[in-house]
């Protein structure tokens, strides 16, 4: 993937004061294919193993010793759940235009008025280019009514 054009940093729509930023964190390859399995048993005996943890995770009674456990196995199924809906909305053969005054480059995204799909200023939107056979980061500077500016 081809590293995009971050946004200038612009607070002046955020006056929430963040005591702490907060890391990105990866689901674990077998607990994520245990998850985009629906809980079946994987191939492999670390995917059997982590198959059984959560099933005892969601299963038994809610204690100290597995709350931690179990919010955190909930927050991946929640994270591969939005993983899973926001494809939903990849558009295909789509062409991009070239704003020449703000030298950035508009994609029109149908349904964008109504909030459908959600789109934020800073948010990446990732382009595959079939000419050059490679991806592409975006990231959003502008939204105006069924189009967002990006740079890349």
């Amino acid at each position: 993937t081809v590293a995009g054009k971050r946004t200038a940093k612009d607070n002046s729509e955020d006056q929430l004061r963040k005591v702490e930023e907060l890391g990105h964190y990866l689901i674990k390859s077998d607990r994520g294919k245990v998850i985009s399995s629906n809980f079946q048993d994987g191939d492999t005996l670390e995917e059997k193993e982590e198959t059984q943890r959560c099933k005892e995770l969601l299963e038994e009674d809610l204690g100290k010793e597995m709350y931690k456990e179990r919010w955190e196995l909930l927050l991946h199924c929640e994270e591969r759940q939005l993983e899973n809906d926001i494809r939903h909305y990849d558009m295909a053969d789509t062409k991009l235009k070239f704003d020449k005054v703000r030298k950035l480059f508009v994609l029109e995204v149908p349904g964008l008025e109504e909030n459908r799909p959600s789109v934020m200023k800073g948010d990446k939107i990732f382009v595959f280019s079939h000419s050059d056979n490679r991806e592409y980061e975006g990231f959003v500077h502008l939204i105006q009514e069924e189009k967002v500016l990006l740079g890349f």
